[in-house]
């Protein structure tokens, strides 16, 4: 076990600790001491997670909201939303991102792979033409009035 870990440990026993104390102080039963000392304990560490997937979420809308807003103010359909790898490869980077980042990557290295793959996504789109599935539309067999 490394030294981050143990305190981590003993970071999130500490929190659970305060949570159930906070429990007693309110007379509260034994089960809303346990669930307050759990979610106490927990929470933030859930908290974070939650934000880095929005964080995910943001750095891909950053990165596609400027040609969407283009195209629509233009009268088209965002070309994001119709076949182009963009927004998917960034959403790759982000999930690469989460992932390496979980597994404690030193930061540069993380944000380097995570760029290089976006980028590296991109162009092989472009060179070879990919585009995701579209959905095609077939005459209906069952009608409603």
């Amino acid at each position: 076990m490394d030294i981050l870990y143990i305190l981590d440990l003993i970071g999130t026993a500490a929190f659970a600790i305060s949570g159930a104390l906070a429990g007693v102080r309110r007379q509260m039963d034994l089960l809303g001491i346990l669930v307050l000392g759990i979610v106490t304990a927990i929470g933030g560490g859930t908290l974070r997670d939650i934000l880095l997937v929005g964080a995910i979420i943001m750095g891909m809308m950053t990165a596609t909201a400027g040609g969407m807003v283009r195209d629509i103010l233009a009268g088209q359909i965002p070309l994001i939303l119709q076949k182009e790898i963009y927004a998917s490869a960034c959403l790759a980077g982000g999930g690469l991102f989460f992932l390496l980042t979980q597994f404690g990557a030193p930061r540069t290295t993380t944000m380097l792979l995570s760029a290089l793959l976006v980028v590296t996504l991109r162009l092989l789109a472009i060179r070879h033409n990919w585009s995701l599935p579209t959905a095609e539309e077939t005459p209906s067999t069952t009608h409603y009035k």
